[in-house]
This record gives C-alpha cells, sequence and structure tokens, in this order.
C-alpha cells in the first residue's frame, strides 16, 4: 500500500518515527504469516492445557494475568503462595474460549457453570464467531478464516451467566461504567455457589486487562496515556516499567476481590489462572494477537488453594432491571469499546 501524502510528510518530519513504524510494517508480514499457521495448526491439534483436563472445583480466570506480575506479588496474598505456570490454549480470549469449549468436553461443560465478564462470550459461545463485528475485528476474522472448533453453545453450559451485560451500579466507576468491575463477578459467584449445586463453576474477572484504570477510578481523573494506551505508550516512550506498574496495579484491584471471594465460598480445590497473558514489547510484541507463542502472552499462571464460605459477606442483588439487559441495549459494543477493541 502507497503511503498518503500526509503521512510522507510526517515521515520526512520525523525520521526516527518514520524508521519504527517502517520496521514494524515490515516485521508484520511474517508475523502475520506465523501467527495465521499457528491458529490453523492449534486449533486442529491443540496446544496448551485445557482446563476440564484438571481437578478443581473453582476456576477462576484473570483476563490477561502474566505469571511474572502474580509471582511478584506472592508477599502481598496469603492464597497466591503456590504460584506455576502453564501454557494456555489461546493468546486472545476468543481464542481460548473456541479451544476450551470444546464438545470433546461436553461432559464436563454440561455439568458446569460459567460467571463471565468477558464480552466475547457473545463472540463465541453465543454466536458461534459468526458476529464479525465485535472487538478485535483482525483476531476475530483471522479465527474464522484459520480455525476449525467444535464450539458448545452456551445453553450446553450447566449455567451461563454474562454479567458484563449489566453496569456496575455504583456511582465512583460512572466514568468508566462499562468496564467490568470486579465486584460484578464476585457478588454474582457468591450467590450462584450458595443457590445452586454445580459440579464446577468457572469465574472470568476482565481485570488486569488494560485499559488500566484503577488508579485513575481512584483518584477520580482522566486515565493517563500508559493506562489508557499502553501500547502506544511504550512504542512511543520505550519506558514499559510505568505501564507494567499500572497493569500491576490492576492485577491487586481483582486480587483483593478474589481474597474476599475465597472468604464466601465453599470449594476444595481452587485454581486462579488466566486465559493469557500480555506483551509489553518483549520480542516486539505488545498485547495479544491471536495466534501468539510467545511466552508472555501464552504461558499463565496456575495457582492452587482452598476456599471456606465463613458467611462474612453479602452480595447485593440484582434489580428487576439489571435481569432483564441484554446485548440489544448497546451494551456489548460499549463494552468492547471501553476494553480497547472497537
Amino acid at each position: 500500500m502507497i503511503p498518503s501524502i500526509d503521512k510522507i510528510k510526517k515521515g520526512l518530519n520525523n525520521p526516527r518515527q518514520a524508521t519504527k513504524y517502517a520496521t514494524r510494517k515490515i516485521g508484520s508480514y511474517p508475523r502475520n504469516a506465523f501467527t495465521n499457521t499457528s491458529i490453523f495448526v492449534t486449533s486442529r491439534k491443540p496446544f496448551g492445557k485445557n482446563i476440564f483436563t484438571e481437578e478443581w472445583d473453582l476456576l477462576i480466570i484473570l483476563d490477561s494475568a502474566r505469571y511474572d506480575m502474580m509471582a511478584d506479588l506472592t508477599d502481598e496474598y496469603e492464597f497466591l503462595s503456590n504460584v506455576e505456570r502453564i501454557w494456555s490454549v489461546g493468546s486472545t480470549s476468543p481464542e481460548w474460549m473456541a479451544n476450551t469449549f470444546s464438545e470433546q468436553y461436553m461432559a464436563e461443560i454440561s455439568r458446569s457453570g460459567y460467571v463471565t465478564d468477558n464480552p466475547h462470550s457473545a463472540t463465541v459461545l453465543e454466536n458461534d464467531l459468526a458476529e464479525r463485528f465485535q472487538g478485535h475485528r483482525k483476531d476475530i476474522t483471522k479465527l474464522q478464516r484459520y480455525g476449525q472448533y467444535d464450539i458448545v453453545p452456551a445453553e450446553s453450559l450447566g449455567l451461563y451467566d454474562p454479567v458484563w451485560k449489566r453496569d456496575s451500579g455504583e456511582s465512583r466507576y460512572d466514568l468508566y461504567e462499562n468496564y467490568g468491575v470486579p465486584r460484578n463477578v464476585t457478588d454474582r459467584a457468591i450467590r450462584t455457589a450458595r443457590q445452586n449445586d454445580l459440579d464446577r463453576l468457572i469465574l472470568h474477572y476482565m481485570p488486569p486487562h488494560r485499559p488500566f484504570l484503577i488508579n485513575a477510578i481512584r483518584e477520580d481523573r482522566e486515565p493517563y496515556e500508559y493506562e489508557r494506551s499502553p501500547w502506544g505508550y511504550i512504542r512511543k516512550t520505550g519506558d514499559k516499567d510505568t505501564a507494567m506498574g499500572a497493569a500491576k496495579d490492576m492485577l491487586r484491584w481483582v486480587l483483593d476481590d478474589v481474597e474476599l471471594l475465597l472468604e464466601n465460598i465453599d470449594a476444595d480445590k481452587v485454581v486462579i489462572t488466566s486465559d493469557h497473558g500480555n506483551g509489553f514489547g518483549e520480542f516486539g510484541t505488545y498485547g495479544h494477537p491471536a495466534g501468539s507463542l510467545q511466552q508472555y502472552v501464552r504461558r499463565v499462571p496456575w495457582v492452587t488453594t482452598t476456599a471456606t464460605d465463613s458467611n462474612s459477606y453479602e452480595p447485593e442483588m440484582l434489580t428487576d432491571e439489571d435481569r432483564n439487559r441484554d446485548d440489544k441495549s448497546g451494551v456489548l459494543e460499549e463494552r468492547l469499546a471501553s476494553l480497547g477493541y472497537l
């Protein structure tokens, strides 16, 4: 593709940035070829650990949590004393879901509940990857074009609760009302566990997924660039430590809720893991592109612990308005946009 006159002028005025852009552009072609091949192969011959092959009663997914960040916080959270790592079955949420909720594991899936704040559950479990408009269009198109999946529909689950279709209801989150506040999942999970008899329960929290907003929320301000657009910030400045610090604060935000959850739910074996990690520029990887096998993206934490319901916390109840909301009201598009996908 021939660059526009404006882009040529911009490149002449800033040759250093132009060189970086050209290098990324040239490198994108072999990288795309590799990831497309990876999707083709791993969707047919699964790579990584499928969660349904392991023993657990409660599985907690912290979206895009990196192994090394989790390991750094072992001194802050008693339940993180045993942080191991595994290879994930996907490098994006849709890829992970498509490879996880497979016909091969129908018996286990039918006895499991899935409480999720990740809007890609509509992309995969409700629409079988058929809807193109949904977030991360390029990655979804790649999964459609090169992947081969036997995805079970949402109704095959023992319980399916897309928490992301409801707002947080808390005024302090009004600025980011469509972001996945951890307490939404925690409240639903505690109620679900106390009111239902499921063999297994899967919880999918969105933090620490970008944007890294928690400090902006607490300080009641607009997010800084490294919080709102961390990959662009790192490319521009070369400073990944500041962005990683913000990501670690996001991880603390959700781990605080996990701590509350573990004191208000019964589970003999709990596993805390992630669907994928994030690249912060390592080996030229930013974020978590589909088909990536980069270790910081594909290797995820695997923590085992236990949980006992002390009844020390009573979750908030849903209103009738909350119960009746669905993606027809535009929630899906708003949520994907808030997560940087649209």
